[in-house]
């Protein structure tokens, strides 16, 4: 007997899935008592009677009559914990270089360093992308799920004299490109601004960026970027850098930006008006400094003299864009971590409240040196998309869901990524996917929204529902919602 109910275990396997789908449906949807036509191979089941079992498969047992009827009318409420430490969520958190060997499971953001020698060296007429892309390790992180902040820069200071600019660019222009330096920030090349066959090139070296890059979901934030040491806009001409041009001429290297990434959420180092005309974030490279940041926090209030140029109306109040667009930056190297992770901690929280900070890096701190700090920063920053409650309704006239949002965190999701609600039969299976009318990126901290989606295929009690927020980049579901008990669930089941 026992092996008659194997054999029948492996050659009717679809036909047993249809009809236990069928007796829990009637079970379950009726919510009754299972008749005892079905209990007594139920019951011959739990003692292990495998004659009567065998008796049962050689039946016609598939067309048991169930009789099923769903319920006509239900309104149950369900409500979720709130969980802190989801950790691990996409556009946000800490941004690691992408050319590091490994990344930390919670990472899901990568710096890329765009540098114009690396794509162009000798030939005007050459681009060498692979070459960028697999230093970058592009196509990896981008395999891999994650996202890109991408920074242009052209003057990185560092201990060895160096340029960042192709040799074909020095050889057609020669001392007209710009000059070296020495100084305390370290030493390298600064081009010259002001220079128009330059800016020419620049301009062609920027449309074939964009050929190959503008629409890649991969690239999300673009820091500008471009002009001055480090692409922060600032140049130490105290000791002998030529000064920056003023507004009107440094203006225009962004011009080919505004517009030109539609993926992709700019930001700036400070508030230029630049950026406010066009809803850019901002970033702060000096986390940690608490004079530079507050400094920081200031320009966004009242604007400054910009410092490079001595002008006016350059830096100007541009009140909470974090409400827009996303704020960054990184740790400063010029005080230590343990001050600002463990003397003034909560100086550092603080301020990242206060800039409603988004993303860190690519210094931040060390989860092995500085464990509490590293988990308080990540446990901090950025959205945290919670559901306190979901309503599941059913009556003559309409069966529907209500979902309650809210946002716990500190920042919005910049982005409207499609929300999906998935109906998964008995088996794991998806037999439906729903699209919930939601904008994530309108969710400001604290503030809740419900979405209403109906249901045409869902039988209570028999069914999951399971929600996820998908990710263009893959079509996956991505982001995991704020609920206790279900921190590592990027599709958490709410029914």
């Amino acid at each position: 007997a026992l092996d008659n109910v194997l054999d029948k275990l492996v050659s009717d396997k679809e036909k047993i899935q249809k009809t236990l789908h069928k007796l829990v449906t009637y079970t379950n949807g009726n919510n009754l008592t299972t008749d005892s036509n079905i209990m007594k191979y139920m019951d011959a089941i739990n003692k292990s009677d495998f004659t009567k079992v065998s008796a049962w498969f050689d039946t016609e047992y598939d067309k048991v009559d169930t009789d099923f009827t769903a319920k006509e009318e239900y309104d149950i409420i369900k409500t979720y914990p709130f969980s802190r430490k989801v950790r691990g969520n996409p556009l946000m958190g800490y941004l690691q270089s992408s050319r590091r060997s490994s990344v930390e499971p919670e990472v899901e953001l990568v710096y890329l360093a765009l540098k114009w020698n690396e794509i162009q060296s000798n030939n005007a007429n050459t681009y060498d992308w692979e070459v960028w892309e697999n230093a970058n390790r592009y196509n990896e992180h981008k395999a891999a799920g994650r996202h890109a902040v991408l920074r242009m820069v052209m003057d990185t200071p560092s201990s060895t004299p160096h340029t960042d600019l192709p040799q074909w660019l020095h050889d057609k222009h020669g001392t007209n490109l710009g000059a070296e330096y020495n100084t305390r920030y370290g030493q390298g090349f600064s081009p010259d601004y002001t220079y128009e066959p330059f800016y020419q090139d620049y301009l062609v070296f920027m449309n074939k960026i964009k050929e190959r890059y503008k629409d890649d979901p991969f690239i999300s934030y673009i820091q500008l970027g471009v002009v001055g040491h480090w692409g922060e806009l600032h140049v130490n001409y105290g000791e002998g850098v030529k000064k920056l041009p003023l507004w009107p001429e440094l203006k225009k290297w962004f011009d080919p930006w505004i517009n030109g990434f539609p993926n992709a959420i700019v930001m700036m180092r400070r508030p230029f008006i630049v950026a406010k005309e066009n809803n850019w974030g901002l970033y702060n490279d000096m986390i940690g400094n608490v004079l530079s940041t507050s400094t920081w926090l200031d320009w966004m209030v009242n604007g400054a003299k910009y410092d490079q140029t001595g002008e006016t109306g350059v830096i100007v109040p541009y009140p909470d864009p974090w409400k827009v667009a996303p704020m960054g930056g990184e740790f400063t190297s010029s005080t230590p971590m343990d001050t600002m992770l463990i003397t003034d901690k909560e100086i550092t929280l603080g301020d990242l409240k206060k800039s409603h900070t988004t993303f860190v890096g690519q210094k931040y701190p060390d989860k092995t040196t500085h464990e509490d700090g590293y988990w308080a920063v990540l446990d901090t920053i950025g959205y945290k998309l919670y559901i306190p409650k979901v309503r599941l309704t059913k009556n003559a006239s309409e069966h529907k869901i209500e979902i309650t949002w809210t946002n716990r965190g500190i920042a919005p999701m910049y982005f409207n990524w499609p929300v999906k609600l998935y109906v998964i039969d008995f088996f794991g299976k998806v037999k439906e996917e729903i699209t919930v009318d939601v904008k994530l990126k309108t969710i400001l901290p604290e503030e809740t929204v419900t979405s209403v989606a109906n249901l045409t295929n869902y039988i209570h009690g028999v069914d999951r529902l399971s929600l996820g927020i998908v990710d263009p980049l893959d079509n996956k579901p991505k982001v995991k919602i704020n609920i206790e008990g279900q921190e590592n669930n990027r599709r958490p089941n709410l029914f």
